[in-house]
């Protein structure tokens, strides 16, 4: 799969040699904003300690090295650039989530891709209070409080929820208290304005670093887990 937003599909191969079929996604980590989210203001809730989840939710992106996921028009074409052995992870990543939560701008443009139905082989979830229906009868619109919706899934058996975005999605959600972890790939290319990885709010959030990698094209990938004191 690939680090790119925007119209690129790509193929992904199972390691699994019961499972050789690839896997036709798109990735979708950027947009416009999202439809309005209910506000949850900037507190910070950690009630739970987030090596006790079961199931995590995990934003993983890529931005540009001054922390842009798309230009202000959501162009990304900065982001296309040939990849290496391994494509970054992606593989693994995948197999490791069974669940992907979209905002309605995001699902709008992934729809515009050919990706009604979502991102393969995993339940899909869109965030808004606008849409009544989704484009496929595959994906489920979600409209109640970010919290409530979180400790529901993780009370479910499951794997870990790829949190896909856009920024106002990720921002609801950290500023509720439900994103566990961050894998950000940062490009090395900056673009100078854009739409950030998280929508600007007031907050004071400590981060763990959990792991770092290089790679040959000089795209550096950061792990990171949210601190709690």
């Amino acid at each position: 799969m690939s680090l790119t937003c925007g119209r690129r599909s790509v193929r992904v191969a199972n390691d699994d040699e019961e499972c050789s079929r690839s896997v036709e996604v798109a990735e979708i980590v950027c947009s416009t904003r999202e439809a309005s989210l209910r506000n949850h203001g900037s507190a910070i809730f950690l009630d739970m300690s987030n090596s006790a989840r079961k199931r995590k939710f995990i934003v993983y992106v890529a931005v540009s090295a001054d922390g842009f996921i798309a230009r202000r028009d959501g162009t990304v074409e900065w982001l296309d650039r040939p990849r290496p052995k391994g494509n970054y992870g992606m593989a693994a990543f995948y197999r490791s989530i069974d669940t992907c939560v979209l905002g309605r701008k995001t699902y709008n443009l992934s729809v515009s891709f050919g990706m009604a139905e979502g991102y393969a082989g995993k339940k899909n979830y869109v965030f808004s209070r606008t849409l009544s229906k989704a484009a496929s009868p595959k994906v489920n619109i979600v409209s109640e409080d970010v919290r409530v919706f979180a400790e529901r899934m993780r009370s479910e058996r499951g794997k870990n929820i790829w949190l896909v975005g856009g920024a106002e999605l990720v921002a609801a959600f950290l500023d509720s208290g439900q994103v566990d972890e961050f894998i950000i790939h940062v490009i090395p290319t900056m673009i100078g304005d854009g739409i950030p990885l998280v929508a600007p709010r007031h907050r004071d959030l400590g981060l763990k670093l959990l792991a770092t990698k290089k790679f040959p094209d000089g795209v550096v990938k950061l792990h990171y887990a949210i601190r709690v004191n």
